[in-house]
């Protein structure tokens, strides 16, 4: 059956809901760490949620569905403020500066935007 997967901010934090397409709401809502600073989701086919942490870490928090739970990380924490200082704001692989947008091709490769 077909759903919705939503990411809701507000001051109090982020939330991921999870409704019917009738805007029924569903098991698998779930709150998001507060230190996320959550800014866009996707889906990739592999029933895992990756979203866009615009704080701080400057990454892609990757969650599985089913239990919940963060499972992996895409880009480096502190994005191109992270490493040694003559390599800070430096455009570098997996080192992101203000990322806003993820997304997932058919062949679970990542894009960030």
């Amino acid at each position: 059956a077909k759903t919705l997967w939503i990411l809701q901010t507000d001051d109090k934090g982020a939330r991921i809901l999870h409704q019917s397409l009738a805007g029924k709401t569903l098991p698998g809502s779930f709150a998001l760490p507060k230190s996320l600073k959550a800014a866009s989701m996707s889906l990739d086919a592999r029933g895992r949620l990756l979203i866009v942490d615009s704080g701080p870490e400057q990454n892609v928090k990757i969650f599985d569905l089913k239990t919940r739970r963060q499972v992996g990380v895409f880009g480096v924490k502190g994005g191109i403020y992270a490493g040694p200082t003559a390599q800070i704001g430096r455009a570098r692989e997996k080192h992101f500066n203000g990322p806003s947008a993820v997304g997932v091709d058919a062949q679970g490769r990542i894009y960030i935007g």
